[in-house]
């Protein structure tokens, strides 16, 4: 599987935050931080086994509550300067690198019963991070992925996919996580991503809405903004608020009406 594939997949289905409870990835960072304390690289070994396992457990639990918060938020902020994901990525490591070196001076300051001096021991400090950072953001990315794609196929009998008239909504449905395949009820867009609202909750998908409709292509739904795209029935109703036209859907969403698709509105009976 592509690493590109993997990371574009964590930032868009938020997969970490979703799949990666707090007591089983606190124990997997414990785990990883004690093979290291037993390797006892960079000179740990003069501590002895066990403070070289509690200093590596410490530096590895702090550094994936710093590493993983920053490679899903700050690629999201960075959207808006249209800077490639990998970019925003790399970003994102250098940031928590950078805090994470102050820290790791901090605490080798304090096993190693050193002076502690940033100015002389950050520019050795951060490269180790940067890479040690690097390599277990992308290891816990790989295993939500892969917790993820467990989850892609349901059982015959789990029920979760909305049944239609045909099979576009279903084969549209399994691009979702299970806990939010059901009625199909419309699609938005937000930035590069698709937002796809069903009754069972919104999802972010990496996908352009034109390729999402083409998709859809005999499911009965229709595009009301270049933005929208609605599920026929789902409609509800109409609000007018002053110039604007509004579609209100049965969970309540709204949705526009442009003046280029009004008239597909109204041949559809939807106003």
């Amino acid at each position: 599987m592509a690493i590109r594939e993997i990371l574009t997949h964590r930032y868009e289905s938020e997969v970490f935050f979703n799949k990666f409870p707090l007591i089983s990835s606190t124990i997997m960072t414990l785990i990883i931080g004690t093979f290291f304390g037993y390797l006892a690289p960079f000179g740990t070994n003069v501590l002895g086994i066990s403070l070289a396992i509690f200093y590596w457990q410490i530096l590895c639990f702090i550094g994936t509550l710093i590493f993983l918060p920053m490679s899903y938020f700050v690629p999201k902020y960075l959207l808006r300067f249209h800077l490639t994901f990998l970019a925003r990525f790399i970003c994102s490591l250098l940031i928590a690198a950078i805090l994470m070196s102050f820290i790791v001076t901090y605490v080798t300051s304090v096993f190693f019963t050193q002076e502690l001096n940033f100015i002389k021991r950050l520019s050795g400090e951060f490269p180790r991070t940067l890479v040690i950072g690097s390599l277990l953001t992308l290891f816990f990315y790989i295993k939500s992925y892969i917790n993820y794609q467990k989850t892609k196929e349901p059982s015959q009998s789990d029920g979760l996919i909305h049944k239609n008239d045909n099979n576009d909504a279903d084969k549209f449905m399994k691009r979702l996580p299970l806990s939010t395949r059901g009625k199909l009820l419309c699609l938005e867009m937000a930035d590069h991503y698709l937002k796809t609202h069903t009754d069972k909750g919104s999802h972010m998908l990496l996908m352009r809405l034109k390729d999402a409709i083409s998709e859809l292509e005999h499911y009965s739904g229709l595009q009301t903004h270049r933005s929208w795209w609605v599920a026929e029935n789902a409609v509800v109703g109409s609000i007018k608020e002053n110039k604007k036209i509004l579609l209100k859907l049965e969970n309540d969403q709204l949705v526009p009406v442009s003046r280029t698709f009004l008239p597909d509105v109204k041949a559809k009976n939807l106003l």
